[in-house]
């Protein structure tokens, strides 16, 4: 009687059944649509015990072409009916695609998973039986097979033949708890009659062997049979890793317009950075400065134009306006637009609809999301749908928070970043339950959460491309044979070679009659810190019981909102200008000492006190006077003449308050503060150029050490400025210029400067009538700016913010700079030590400043900013360049290039290689220890990295750390593999390296108040307004909906409106975030490493 085998029962399962069957036969056909490799266990041992008769398999395994679903094969066939078409029979050509389409869905089974220890032995069998023709493998591929058979043969005169006829294919499952309906067939007619149809199958001219093409499969996957390379391995992750480069490159052709100018890694980066734009909306360009980010920008820029027909937006900071003009004109983008920081709320309303691609410069300065610029920049781009180019030099800020905001201008809220903080996550699982996160765990806003910098690492890794000079030097460099010198070479044939950075310093002592030596004491440093400055925290001194008009309880919140943050400000400003020039601070006193009397006369007289916009006061490193009256107060006169002039000029940023607001308490505190910047002035005595120590040194160092050569001379401030350029016209040095940010056009004056560094094509020549030999400059002309045409730097000041020394240096240290070196020279009073004493004593009434009014200033102390400065000293400037400073996309396509380059065979060895490779090494002295390293990818192609020790630590590693630890060469050895490696990996990608799961029903806010109002009470719903409120249970609200929802819940919208809305929301698919969270990993390679 026939027996049927469904799996449902230990006494059904056909594969233990097979089993214990087996061994009374001596060999098996097996006909299959599908055949799990790793299914291969379930016969495994048995087969190995058999004995082989000459020239015929033990097992003959036959399979199905690779076929469609049923749903897509039902599909097929009803649209082949409407079509008049029939299935082709196959030929030599057809069979042939079809044997490939099987070898690589086997392929691709080797590719997926992970190993075990069990597999890696039922593999390495399979291997063997195969190689030793024990096992013969082949495809049909005539037809469809849908057929699935077990034959059993056995030299038996009365029962030779077995069969199994049914639906279990050669997999675990199938064969063992998959619902099936299999039968035996035991007849002995009916096994024949079997065995023939199998023969006759099996001898189809279009049953193509794999055996050989199966052991190739093998060979190549992580079932070798010898231990795999640890280089190859390496390669792999170089290769994929790269892949934005390499695609970009393979994707868009540099313009003509600028292929002549662009050396080889700016081009790289174009067409990098082009890919990027299109397919993830935005990224950032974060080179070190002098590298060429404004060009590498109109190349991509022109680039989207050819390519997509986009016009571009510069948004950039006032002082690179007309730079980016020139630029757009220079190279044909007529149809582009420049619209600075400050304009950018007014300016960018009337230019909806008209730009897709927007070029962001110095988007460091957008990295506060509280201004005015960021929210009109914000609004633009998210109205536009525009794609996005970041540019800058500093990336990476104080807070995460800075490059979050950065990110967050072509980021939405709602954007499933494919990643999430992982870390922040592992350390509080509750972040995700915060309001603004809601579940959505792989969204920007859930990285705003993360103060952990490897979650912030993995995020930038997919948006950052930056290089450094070191880098660029690798991995683009050619070396002169006769010299040994390494340079670029541009497309045109010229060459460039970075110069060499000297710093040197420049001393001078304060004479006795130089008021400067007197201001370095302790006593002028009390003197600051003993200032009250009741100017600029006037909420102390408000009055009690004071009836306000509406303007007047508006500035009033403002005074006491800001906390006394302006007085801190100013009072860092006066020692930071102490530093920088006696001069510059001498006058600073002066100034608060006539603004104090200013006031004083005012609340004697009850007059209206001329008070400054506190908002202004906190954005920028000025002194808020300056922004307020410093234009219209004069320095001579009477108070009463100097009011009568700031009346009538009335300043736009003036507030006029009544003095009765405040108490008699100012007018004392103004009086003391007054007297005690009297007693400085005193002592201080009159300001003259001729006893200015360091004003004389700078006159010697341009008249006698470079008389004729091209000098940039950086300070601080522009009081500084201004007073050098003047004493250097005294002084009969000619062609001097002054920049700063008062300046009507400071980027006319780097071009006077530096004419040939800022040529444009068409651009008509500087008159050398009008040429510079001096640019007096301060930080305006730190950034974004071509000077190279010098190649000598003063800093008349030394920057509190040490990164000011390298962007200072980048402005002639850039491509074109045609000198061997690139000078830099400091002042130093004394010795370096004086001047570090200085600061630390400075910085240590900042930190007691700071601890009064609120900052989150980081002050001069640190060992490495001492270290710069005694570098400095000592004559060295190097940026500190590690391989953590490159992206790690860059870095791997850096090796991917050095191994390949002049070897084709090994890289199209390496592409071919599948995933789930792995192979192992001897621990290096820079290991941390023995582990595993695993390299994940995700559906959606975002890269995953992690590290698993033996002891069960789990963390995740950022590109470049990755890197590091597969960094193998070709004598590396390989070894066999560790025997924890597998599991240690199963640890890894369903730990810190799983993809992120949100959990349904686990609902907060507005989310959970329409579900209790919706999906909990006995409303008969609709079917989509039921499937509506199943996909709200099952996943989180969009941003919109958010907004909406709450709206409609604020203005008491019953239940069947919220209903209705709902369900509008969710044919809309404005409702939910549906696909999040569904973006499995699939493991690319992993190493182990051994002691």
């Amino acid at each position: 009687m026939t027996r049927i085998f469904d799996n449902l029962s230990d006494e059904t399962r056909l594969g233990p059944h097979l089993r214990a069957t087996l061994p009374g036969f001596e060999r098996m056909d097996v006909a299959v649509g599908y055949f799990n490799l790793r299914g291969w266990a379930m016969f495994d041992d048995l087969v190995r015990t058999k004995l082989q008769s000459a020239g015929t398999p033990l097992v003959r395994i036959l399979i199905g072409m690779v076929l469609p679903t049923a749903q897509q094969s039902t599909i097929e066939d009803l649209q082949a009916g409407l079509d008049g078409t029939t299935t082709p029979e196959a030929d030599r050509a057809t069979a042939r695609e079809r044997k490939a389409q099987l070898l690589e869905h086997l392929r691709e089974q080797l590719m997926r998973g992970v190993p075990t220890a069990a597999d890696r032995t039922t593999l390495a069998s399979l291997r063997e039986l195969i190689a030793t023709g024990r096992v013969e493998v082949k495809v049909f591929t005539s037809r469809p097979l849908h057929g699935k058979a077990y034959i059993l043969h056995r030299s038996d005169l009365n029962n030779p033949i077995l069969g199994f006829v049914g639906s279990s294919n050669l997999t675990a499952p199938g064969l063992v708890s998959n619902l099936e309906l299999n039968v035996d067939v035991m007849d002995g007619a009916a096994a024949s009659d079997l065995d023939r149809w199998f023969t006759t199958l099996w001898d189809d001219r279009y049953a193509l062997p794999v055996s050989a093409d199966l052991l190739d499969l093998l060979e190549e996957s992580w079932a070798a049979a010898a231990p795999r390379s640890p280089y190859d391995v390496f390669l792999k992750v170089c290769f994929d890793l790269s892949r934005d480069v390499r695609e970009g490159l393979a994707a868009y052709s540099v313009p003509a317009e600028v292929s002549g100018k662009l050396l080889k890694f700016q081009a790289t980066a174009v067409r990098t950075l082009a890919r990027r734009v299109m397919s993830r909306r935005g990224t950032m360009l974060g080179d070190v400065v002098g590298l060429g980010k404004t060009l590498t920008a109109i190349s991509v820029a022109l680039m989207l134009r050819d390519e997509h027909g986009f016009r571009p937006l510069v948004l950039c900071p006032k002082n690179l306006e007309s730079m980016w003009r020139e630029h757009l004109e220079a190279y044909g983008l007529h149809g582009g637009e420049v619209v600075t920081y400050s304009r950018a709320h007014a300016d960018l309303k009337s230019l909806r609809g008209r730009y897709g691609f927007v070029i962001v410069d110095e988007s460091h300065t957008l990295r506060n999301e509280d201004t005015r610029a960021y929210a009109a920049v914000k609004d633009h781009l998210e109205i536009n749908d525009s794609r996005v180019l970041l540019l800058t030099a500093t990336p990476f800020n104080i807070r995460f928070a800075d490059v979050a905001n950065q990110l967050g201008l072509y980021i939405g809220p709602d954007d499933d970043l494919g990643l999430s903080p992982t870390a922040a996550l592992a350390q509080d699982p509750d972040l995700a339950n915060r309001p603004t996160v809601d579940g959505k765990i792989t969204t920007l806003e859930a990285f705003r959460l993360s103060e952990f910098a490897e979650d912030w690492a993995r995020l930038m890794s997919e948006h950052l491309v930056r290089r450094t000079r070191s880098f660029i030097q690798r991995t683009y460099a050619e070396t002169d044979p006769k010299t040994g010198q390494l340079y670029l070479r541009f497309n045109d044939g010229r060459r460039f070679t970075f110069p060499k950075r000297v710093p040197r310093p420049v001393e001078h002592s304060f004479g006795e009659d130089d008021p400067a030596r007197l201001m370095a004491s302790d006593a002028t440093l009390d003197a600051i810190r003993a200032l009250d400055l009741p100017r600029y925290n006037l909420a102390p001194y408000l009055a009690d019981d004071i009836a306000y008009s509406d303007a007047e309880k508006t500035f009033v919140d403002n005074v006491i909102s800001s906390g006394g943050q302006v007085a801190g400000f100013v009072r860092t400003l006066l020692y930071k200008r102490l530093s920088s020039s006696g001069y510059s601070f001498l006058l600073s006193v002066r100034k608060h000492l006539a603004r104090n009397e200013l006031f004083t006369y005012a609340i004697e007289n009850n007059l209206p006190l001329p008070t400054g916009s506190i908002e202004d006061a906190l954005m920028g490193d000025v002194d808020p006077s300056d922004a307020d009256i410093d234009g219209t107060l004069s320095l001579v006169g009477d108070a009463a003449a100097r009011y009568a002039a700031l009346e009538a000029a009335a300043p736009k940023k003036v507030t006029w308050v009544r003095p009765a607001l405040f108490t008699s308490a100012l007018a004392e505190d103004l009086t003391n503060d007054g007297a005690l910047l009297s007693r400085l002035l005193e002592q201080f005595g009159t300001w003259r150029t001729e006893t200015d120590s360091k004003l004389s040194a700078l006159v010697h160092l341009l008249t006698d050490t470079h008389p004729d050569e091209k000098v940039l001379i950086f300070t601080e401030y522009r009081d500084t400025a201004e007073y050098i350029g003047r004493a250097l016209a005294d002084a009969g040095v000619a062609s001097v210029g002054v920049a700063t940010g008062s300046s009507e056009n400071p980027t006319a004056l780097a071009h006077r400067f530096s004419p040939l560094s800022n040529a444009l094509p068409g651009a008509d020549p500087l008159d050398p009538e009008r040429e510079l030999r001096i640019l007096v400059a301060t930080d305006v002309l730190s950034e974004g700016q071509n000077l190279q045409d010098s190649h000598v730097i003063v800093n008349f000041d030394l920057p509190w913010a040490i990164i000011r020394l390298i962007q200072r240096a980048g402005r002639v240290d850039r491509i074109g700079q045609e000198a061997d070196e690139v000078i830099l020279y400091s002042f130093f009073h004394d010795s370096v030590d004086q001047v570090i004493d200085l600061r630390r004593r400075i910085a240590e009434r900042l930190k007691a400043n700071a601890a009064a009014f609120g900052s989150d200033e980081q002050f001069f102390g640190t060992a490495d900013e001492v270290k710069t400065l005694t570098d400095l000293y000592t004559g060295t400037l190097d940026e500190p360049e590690d391989e953590g400073d490159v992206d790690a996309a860059s870095l791997a396509y850096e090796y991917w290039q050095k191994a390949t380059k002049e070897d084709a065979a090994l890289a199209e060895r390496i592409q071919r290689l599948p995933d789930l490779i792995d192979a192992t090494r001897r621990e290096r002295v820079s290991d941390e220890g023995p582990g595993v390293a695993c390299f994940v990818r995700t559906a959606s192609d975002l890269d995953g990295f992690g590290w698993a020790t033996p002891a069960g630590e789990l963390k995740l590693l950022t590109g470049q750390e990755a890197l590091r630890l597969f960094e193998a060469t070709p004598d590396t050895p390989a070894l066999p593999i560790r025997y924890d490696h597998d599991q240690l990996i199963v640890n890894l990608v369903r730990g810190p390296l799983a993809a992120p799961q949100a959990l349904a029903g686990k609902m907060r806010g507005v989310r959970r108040t329409v579900w209790n109002r919706l999906g909990t009470t006995l409303m008969d719903h609709d079917a989509e307004t039921s499937a509506a409120l199943e996909a709200l249970y099952q996943h989180p609200l969009t941003s919109e909906a958010e907004r909406r929802l709450r709206r409609a819940i604020r203005h008491s919208a019953d239940d069947t409106n919220l209903a209705t809305l709902v369900a509008l929301l969710h044919r809309d698919e404005q409702l939910v975030l549906a696909g999040r969270g569904n973006d499995p990993v699939r493991i690319v390679t992993s190493l182990g490493v051994i002691p």
